[in-house]
């Protein structure tokens, strides 16, 4: 019998057409490095929960779509139908107002010059007096993605290869305050402020303006740069630090993927797994794509939901610099009858201390919740499905499989938490019966989590489902082993 250390039981969601070939995934866990590579049992990682969702204003059945920290220090949100204003602090109970009627038929993005906000989606937009409540249309554009930029809000309008913007701190929209991409043939898909330049999303190229302040022409166009990949959709355009940006990109040559620039240089990111699950996706799918960036407990997460799909998945940044390979994990819910959909969460900022996200369903408000074990009362379930295990074909006969858990991190709620154990020797296409198995009374420390007599494959997968609302944590596996003689 041999005893060895499980590589890649710590890893990431890698799931191929040819599962026979790799079926990995991890869902509402992630991959958290030890700077120090001197963890347990020399690894260099461990799997950790993702946070719990804990409400703030609860559900006005509307599908939010969008949620906005104004510079007035007001937070703001909007459903499909509505604008709302956000009352409370950290020491009080949090309520939404009603600000008034709009429709949005399409991904928002929000933006503000200080006295007004601007509401944009799919060639709509409304303009909002924070001072004295009024509502109007924007007029002179039909707006699909918005930014601010040296006291002028610019706007990209819909279905054309225009950008307009404001007067300085006004909503006014001069007929002669615009430009036009040009380098390339495509319509702008959307645009952002970054690092004091302008960039410009096409559908297949990207252009880099700047503030010129000569007259009416406000921006001109920075010389001999273009980046020669576009953008799918505006809303997934985000920033990671002041020289990162990351976004669903399309080209001539392929469909989506995510990419990332630094700098003016883009690289792709996402992975050949990602690249083939979002190779038939429909045009409505793309375009209703969204993303959102947000930091916590030292991780950058660039999170990108796309209409339709089975989860959300997320770019770990900060994993991803350390250990120089491209790290995504998945975050899903899921119904009592085990079907998989994306997360809730929508959109997100940075408020009063809190990771504010507003639910794409109903219009609720959540902060991520670190100390938080469930989805607004909703449990989390979270899968690792390991790597493929095999030895050229040859039988191995496994004698055990012991798991490196937290243990001891049950509460008065949930007292002996339990997980499950499933293998496949089929490349993950059919799945053997469910093993339960405690990981320790509360307060059980030296608690170890052994499963035996696992039976003998050519090639094995290993999945492991954890629904316990406890401070879940793994950092690896081992197993014993046999080789069989053919």
């Amino acid at each position: 019998m041999t005893s060895v250390r499980f590589k890649g039981f710590v890893g990431n969601s890698y799931l191929l057409r040819n599962s026979s070939y790799d079926c990995q995934r991890l869902v509402n866990m992630y991959v958290l490095p030890d700077e120090s590579q001197l963890g347990r049992n020399g690894e260099i990682a461990q799997l950790v929960r993702t946070p719990g969702l804990t409400q703030l204003v609860p559900s006005n059945d509307q599908p939010g779509k969008c949620v906005y920290k104004a510079s007035d220090g007001n937070l703001y949100y909007a459903t499909n139908i509505a604008l709302y204003k956000i009352i409370g602090n950290i020491t009080s109970t949090w309520s939404s107002t009603f600000i008034g009627w709009i429709t949005l038929p399409g991904p928002v993005q929000i933006s503000d010059n200080g006295t007004y906000l601007f509401i944009v989606s799919a060639g709509v937009g409304y303009s909002y007096n924070m001072s004295t409540g009024v509502i109007a249309p924007i007029t002179g554009v039909n707006p699909n993605s918005t930014t601010y930029f040296d006291g002028y809000v610019v706007f990209s309008n819909y279905q054309t290869n225009k950008f307009y913007w404001t007067d300085l701190y006004s909503t006014s929209v001069n007929g002669l305050n615009f430009a036009s991409a040009e380098a390339n043939a495509d319509k702008i898909v959307g645009l952002i402020n970054n690092n004091e330049d302008l960039w410009i999303f096409g559908e297949k190229t990207t252009e880099l303006w700047y503030d010129a302040g000569t007259g009416n022409v406000v921006f001109q166009r920075r010389p001999g740069i273009l980046i020669e990949t576009g953008c799918a959709a505006a809303n997934t355009v985000q920033k990671i630090t002041t020289n990162r940006l990351m976004w669903l990109a399309v080209d001539d040559r392929s469909s989506p993927y995510v990419v990332m620039a630094i700098g003016y240089t883009v690289t792709k990111v996402s992975t050949f797994a990602q690249d083939q699950a979002w190779a038939n996706l429909t045009a409505e799918q793309i375009a209703g794509a969204t993303a959102y960036t947000y930091m916590q407990d030292g991780s950058m997460f660039y999170v990108l939901n796309i209409p339709g799909t089975a989860s959300t998945w997320v770019f770990d940044v900060t994993t991803s610099d350390l250990i120089q390979a491209h790290t995504w994990h998945e975050r899903a819910t899921y119904s009592d009858d085990n079907i998989e959909s994306r997360h809730w969460a929508e959109s997100h900022v940075y408020h009063q201390g809190k990771h504010v996200v507003c639910d794409y369903r109903n219009g609720a408000i959540y902060f991520y919740d670190v100390d938080g074990y469930t989805d607004n009362g909703t449990l989390i379930r979270r899968v690792r499905v390991s790597p493929h295990l095999s030895n050229s074909g040859t039988r191995m006969f496994y004698d055990s499989l012991t798991i490196d858990f937290k243990v001891g991190v049950g509460n008065s709620n949930t007292p002996d938490p339990q997980i499950m154990l499933e293998y496949s020797n089929d490349g993950g296409k059919t799945w053997s019966n469910q093993l339960f198995k405690s990981v320790g009374n509360q307060g059980s420390f030296s608690s170890r989590v052994i499963f035996r007599q696992l039976g003998q494959a050519r090639d094995r997968v290993f999945k492991l489902t954890l629904t316990d609302p406890v401070d879940w944590a793994i950092s690896g596996a081992s197993l014993d082993l046999r080789a069989g003689s053919s």
